[in-house]
């Protein structure tokens, strides 16, 4: 979308689908600070006074489909903001209530609307002496809870569940930039059915969807030698599912692991995925890392963060999930860039004319907070990783070979001991490592009780 396009009013006489008469359409390309272009339009017959609003989606389809889960504790729940595409599934499991995505087309709402809007099209459409449908009473009785609960706004197992395989719908967290203990978020990678329905090419089809069986024809004489060079390895595109390369290179850091860095890049349609995994397998204890960065000289500290690592800055209290940036091979002042960015995108009702107040002004000073961390102009803070794996690691700045002991404090809940060969062997005053035997539950979300060994 060409920037002099966005914010202007465009007016269309069109036709009115209820009287058949001329009504007149508004269309609004504009950008939702800090989420995305998108094109709002608006009719309105002024002969019968139908009214009709949606939102349709200005920019790409995203690489992965997501998924909001939400648990709803309190009424303001029921408030949430909502950013819904055509192509969004919304479902309240309790109840049994699914809207697919040709129901309710694309718009901006709340839980509250959503509710309404069904309970009103099933009262329209069923309700009293509509219908002669055949479960007319299960619908009655249906309709009368959709009621019920927009009259009493139940706080007990009562949930909402946002799906969308195009990545581009939203859910609001009204607590950010802190993370809301009630609203899960997943992505995922969209089935072949998904994509059809995308409009991408039909992954089914021989020529796209072949994957490059090209054996590799370099020969190798050792472990050294496959190390020391980039290998290559025939893939599909999670994207377009186009046959493509992925780059593989093993790296070896010191005082930590070996760690694998896979990247490819989509010569279709120019996507771009990395990834780092470690060499070894999990550890048997997990690792708390905490920074407490002092100068400029720390944010050029390099990381290692795992998928299963999350982060956490508590000066300014801010909680990042583990899924949030994914794995990682970045420094400090990458990961804050990345912080900044991922909320930006997962916060588009922090500013603009639908936020409230009290949560715009506390978004626009925390984002001043982590400007001056990026910029170099704030320090005595603590940035801290906790990884149950024991797989993410950060460098350090002084090496002394002459002793060679890492710092590990006690502490209350997580006490220090040995995992593995980990960061044993240097002293890094603004580094304090923390291992800690996991718990039944990070266990079993790592898949660790059911394995046998």
């Amino acid at each position: 979308m060409h920037s002099s396009q966005v914010d202007e009013v465009y007016k269309i006489p069109s036709l009115c689908p209820n009287c058949e008469k001329q009504g007149l359409t508004q269309i609004l390309p504009t950008n939702i600070p800090f989420f995305r272009e998108v094109i709002i339009t608006s009719f309105c017959c002024p002969h019968c006074n139908h009214t009709n609003n949606e939102i349709m989606q200005a920019e790409e389809i995203k690489t992965y489909g997501i998924r909001y889960i939400l648990n709803i504790k309190n009424e303001k729940d029921y408030n949430r903001m909502i950013v819904k595409t055509d192509y969004a599934t919304m479902n309240f499991p309790e109840i049994e209530l699914e809207i697919p995505p040709s129901y309710q087309k694309a718009e901006i709402t709340t839980i509250e609307g959503i509710i309404q809007k069904a309970y009103e099209d099933l009262d329209r459409d069923y309700g009293g002496t509509n219908s002669n449908h055949i479960n007319n009473e299960a619908l009655t009785a249906f309709i009368a809870k959709l009621k019920e609960i927009l009259d009493t706004k139940p706080l007990q197992n009562f949930s909402f569940v946002l799906d969308d395989p195009s990545g581009n719908s939203f859910l609001e967290n009204p607590y950010a930039p802190t993370e809301d203990s009630s609203l899960q978020i997943l992505k995922y990678d969209r089935t072949n059915e998904q994509n059809i329905a995308l409009g991408f090419s039909d992954i089914e089809d021989k020529e796209d969807s072949k994957v490059l069986t090209t054996p590799c024809s370099q020969q190798f004489k050792n472990i050294e030698e496959v190390k020391s060079e980039v290998l290559q390895f025939p893939s599909n595109c999670p994207s377009c599912n186009f046959p493509t390369v992925t780059n593989m290179k093993m790296i070896s850091i010191p005082h930590f692991k070996e760690l694998i860095i896979m990247a490819s890049n989509c010569d279709k349609c120019a996507n771009k995925t990395n990834e780092v995994k470690t060499g070894g397998g999990i550890s048997d204890k997990g690792c708390k890392i905490e920074l407490f960065v002092k100068s400029a000289k720390d944010l050029s500290r390099e990381v290692i963060k795992s998928d299963n690592c999350s982060i956490s800055i508590p000066e300014i209290s801010l909680e990042l999930s583990p899924t949030t940036l994914g794995s990682k091979y970045t420094t400090i002042e990458g990961l804050l860039t990345d912080i900044r960015e991922q909320l930006n995108d997962n916060n588009p009702f922090a500013y603009g004319d639908s936020s409230k107040n009290d949560i715009s002004q506390k978004y626009e000073n925390f984002i001043k907070e982590l400007d001056l961390m990026i910029q170099a102009k704030k320090f005595n803070y603590s940035f801290v990783l906790n990884d149950p794996t024991g797989n993410s690691h950060m460098t350090s700045t002084d090496f002394n070979s002459e002793n060679k002991k890492a710092i590990l404090p006690e502490s209350n809940d997580i006490k220090a001991g040995s995992a593995d060969n980990i960061k044993d062997d240097y002293i890094d005053e603004n580094i304090k490592y923390f291992y800690y035997d996991r718990t039944w539950q990070q266990n079993e979300e790592l898949g660790l009780n059911d394995m046998k060994v």
